[in-house]
């Protein structure tokens, strides 16, 4: 069983505040504002590995591309269930046709109600963990998210595990 959501990673959360003398400009010196990185995330809920793949944008197209990922992983016999939100592409025919070919099923948690997918707190962590640098460039902060992501699992996976699983399983 999986959490999946989407989420979005922006620089701006990293904007800090600066006093200076009254009347005169402050002048920053870093990159401008507003790079960002989308990710669609899978979490199984029983070993806490988070699958990741990083499209452009959501729609039926990239969760379909997110969800071969996934199923890549598995034995194609296993079926694999998504605890997921409403968001429209997920619900899509094309997806729903998708998941009918590759032995997945979703369920859905009722609208508005981020608190019962449990990826939700991975995201708010790792997002966390953004906050606390500093990016002097849009590279960095790219450069950054993806070493993040990629060293998630080896790092995090037992404090991943710990925040979701303890919703589902004993």
């Amino acid at each position: 069983m999986f959490a999946q959501d989407e989420s979005y990673f922006c620089s701006e959360s990293n904007r800090v505040t600066s006093w200076s003398k009254k009347g005169t400009k402050v002048v920053y010196s870093g990159y401008k504002y507003g790079t960002s990185v989308n990710c669609f995330g899978s979490l199984n809920l029983k070993t806490g590995e988070l699958i990741t793949t990083f499209p452009d944008k959501g729609n039926s197209e990239t969760m379909i591309e997110h969800l071969k990922e996934v199923r890549k992983l598995y034995d194609k016999k296993i079926p694999l269930m998504f605890i997921l939100d409403n968001a429209t592409w997920h619900k899509s025919q094309v997806v729903k046709d998708f998941c009918q070919k590759n032995n997945i099923t979703f369920i859905f948690i009722p609208p508005y109600s981020p608190e019962f997918n449990p990826i939700e707190r991975i995201w708010s962590y790792l997002k966390s963990k953004v906050r606390q640098v500093f990016f002097p460039t849009a590279q960095g902060f790219r450069d950054f998210i993806f070493q993040l992501f990629k060293e998630v699992n080896l790092l995090y996976s037992e404090e991943l595990s710990n925040f979701c699983c303890s919703l589902i399983f004993d």
